[in-house]
């Protein structure tokens, strides 16, 4: 044991040559197996955003009638897209409406109609114009313009 630790000869070329082959290899095969990792979660989400632009591009609605009382909005929905929809928010003015008394989170199947009624904050008077903006699930808008 003692002449093997005083031993002063290095490692041969051969097998200094194929230490280092196999850190390379080693090291390629951690990069290539990263590199399969991230394309393949880069491509789910890329897959994932595709479904949802090609859901809402099926998405059509429109708001075809607005009336209200003295007390709460009725705006009717009809969805004549190839996909259901569901009425996420409504804004009047730009201010987002909190107090949905039915309509809201209903899917609405292709050809139906749904009426949203709600409670608007804002205060108006008669004559007034407003900006009625029902967005769907997916982002899908419509806008309408309402005289009080």
């Amino acid at each position: 044991m003692k002449k093997f630790l005083q031993c002063k000869r290095g490692v041969s070329e051969i097998i200094g040559s194929l230490i280092i082959i196999l850190i390379v290899t080693i090291a390629g095969v951690a990069v290539y197996a990263y590199s399969l990792n991230a394309i393949s979660v880069s491509s789910s989400e890329l897959n994932q955003q595709t479904q949802v632009y090609s859901e809402l591009a099926q998405e059509r609605f429109e708001v075809i009638r607005v009336w209200n009382n003295d007390l709460h909005f009725n705006v009717t929905v009809l969805n004549f897209g190839k996909t259901d929809l569901t009425i996420d928010a409504v804004y009047v003015n730009g201010a987002a409406v909190n107090d949905f008394l039915r309509g809201k989170g209903q899917t609405i199947g292709s050809g139906e109609l749904v009426t949203v009624e709600f409670n608007s904050q804002i205060t108006f008077s008669s004559g007034d114009v407003l900006r009625i903006l029902v967005v769907s699930e997916r982002g899908g808008r419509n806008t309408v313009l309402f005289q009080v």
